[in-house]
């Protein structure tokens, strides 16, 4: 089976560092949030429910959540230490933002949340 989401060599090396000698497992969620796109999670976590899908990387495993599996198809997680606050961002080229609203109504959006 083709991956379904692609985790970078310094997410891996970083993700290992943060799960030594604990969990292996990581929850990866996605949450629908308006016209400001989609909004993504990831938590250490060991337990895998009906409908979710597993993705072993090196010696970690990923447990994509199934409630939203058409949000996570194609995302890419990497770990970014440059500037004053490192950490890991995900996301996924595969989906763009939309925004219901005419362009007119969209200048100084900060989003609808809906």
């Amino acid at each position: 089976m083709m991956p379904l989401i692609e985790v970078t060599a310094p997410a891996v090396a970083a993700l290992q560092a943060v799960c030594a000698g604990g969990s292996q497992g990581l929850r990866v969620t996605a949450t629908r949030e308006g016209c400001s796109g989609v909004r993504y999670g990831l938590a250490r976590d060991d337990v895998v429910h009906d409908g979710d899908v597993i993705q072993d990387v090196g010696e970690l495993r990923f447990i994509l959540d199934g409630g939203c599996l058409r949000f996570l198809e194609g995302a890419r997680i990497d770990f970014v230490g440059e500037g004053d606050v490192p950490g890991f961002a995900i996301d996924n080229p595969r989906l763009a933002a939309s925004c219901s609203l005419p362009k007119a109504f969209r200048r100084g959006c900060q989003g609808c949340g809906s």
